[in-house]
């Protein structure tokens, strides 16, 4: 069976599509702090690209089509800034939490050593307010990712971010290019994520 890759699934006419859909599963409560060691700082190979970023998670105002909305994200955009590398390279992406509550990043769909995966509880301890943590990986394969929250309810404000890992044996020929998130979205709109929980769980009013 012939395989197909992501430039053959997104190229078409003059343009390319990445898409993104904001949504995870199974998200872990965070537990006390203290409990993971630091991950390890990684030393990039000779001649290996190092991508860096800082993601900023802080409360913020977004406009949603017209209707103006409290709510997380990250860099006061909606969905978070891009972040974009080549297979191979090294990811330096660093949280700083400006949130009331802990939070953490996780790297939906990528390979990577288990201190970066981001679920606090298992993985790492929870990043608190007016904190900052460093995420070091090295992204193995190339497609179309998406990062995100991996604390609460966080995912269903605003806290994810596409991550677009590029093939260095298949660059991009294309004229044109998009990036689209699909989402729906509650928070602001009258009632908050937490509250559309407790009543889906029977634990509400």
């Amino acid at each position: 069976m012939k395989s197909i890759s992501r430039r053959t699934v997104f190229t078409g006419g003059l343009g390319a599509a990445a898409l993104t859909l904001a949504a995870c599963g199974n998200r872990t409560a965070p537990t006390e702090a203290g409990t993971f060691s630091p991950p390890p700082v990684l030393t990039p190979n000779a001649g290996q690209n190092v991508v860096t970023q800082t993601l900023t998670a802080a409360p913020t105002i977004v406009d949603l089509g017209g209707k103006t909305v409290s709510t997380w994200a990250y860099g006061e955009n909606l969905p978070g800034p891009l972040i974009r590398a080549t297979a191979g390279d090294l990811l330096r992406i660093t949280l700083e939490n400006r949130l009331p509550e802990t939070s953490t990043i996780h790297w939906h769909g990528i390979r990577l050593h288990n201190a970066a995966d981001g679920v606090p509880g298992m993985t790492q301890d929870p990043v608190e307010p007016d904190t900052s943590f460093t995420y070091e990986f090295v992204a193995p394969d190339p497609g179309t990712y998406f990062l995100h929250s991996h604390v609460g309810l966080q995912l269903d404000r605003g806290l994810y971010a596409p991550l677009i890992i590029d093939d260095p044996d298949e660059p991009g020929d294309y004229d044109a290019e998009w990036i689209v998130t699909l989402d729906d979205w509650i928070d602001g709109t009258g009632q908050t994520p937490d509250e559309v929980l407790a009543a889906l769980t029977g634990s509400g009013p």
